[in-house]
């Protein structure tokens, strides 16, 4: 079985368990409901995809908890949502809010996946608005932390070196 089709089936079967929580409003969806929208966006279902991260953010919103790492899995979702849709600005503005909750959070502020791959993420977004040099700039930073936080072999590492050295913008 290939990985979407895995991925797929996997949903289906915790989604008996979760949906439940979601008509509920409980905090414990919040992840699945993430989860599912990132799954709609690769499925090229966006619409679906911005109703469930709607739904998310009212999950997240009910039960007010500040420091929950779902924010920023939210903000960049919306990100990359915004992305695919063209909405370069608002794409813009969900990846800062991703990055700024990524750098408060990071135990390492130098060597840190989750900045890492924030900043590749501006980068794609800033060359899709046709600013080079801003890519670049946060290609080889989003470079630095991957490599020290993931090592050289980390996939992420080669997608933020060639983003650094082309024109070209990866498909998140």
């Amino acid at each position: 079985m290939d990985q979407l089709a895995d991925a797929k089936a996997t949903l289906e079967r915790v989604a008996q368990d979760f949906e439940p929580l979601v008509a509920q409003r409980r905090i414990a969806s919040r992840r699945y409901l993430i989860t599912r929208a990132a799954w709609a966006r690769r499925s090229s279902r966006l619409v679906e995809a911005a109703l469930l991260l709607d739904q998310a953010r009212a999950v997240l919103d009910a039960a007010p908890r500040p420091g929950d790492s779902a924010w920023r899995d939210l903000h960049r979702a919306h990100a990359e949502l915004a992305l695919e849709q063209r909405r370069v600005p608002e794409a813009l503005d969900a990846v800062q809010l991703a990055l700024e909750r990524a750098e408060r959070t990071a135990i390492d502020r130098q060597a840190s996946l989750h900045i890492g791959e924030d900043l590749l993420l501006r980068a794609a977004i800033q060359r899709a608005a046709g600013d080079d040099k801003a890519a670049r700039s946060d290609a080889k930073a989003a470079s630095a932390h991957i490599l020290a936080a993931g090592g050289p072999g980390h996939p992420l590492a080669a997608m933020a070196e060639r983003l650094a050295e082309s024109k070209a913008a990866p498909k998140f």
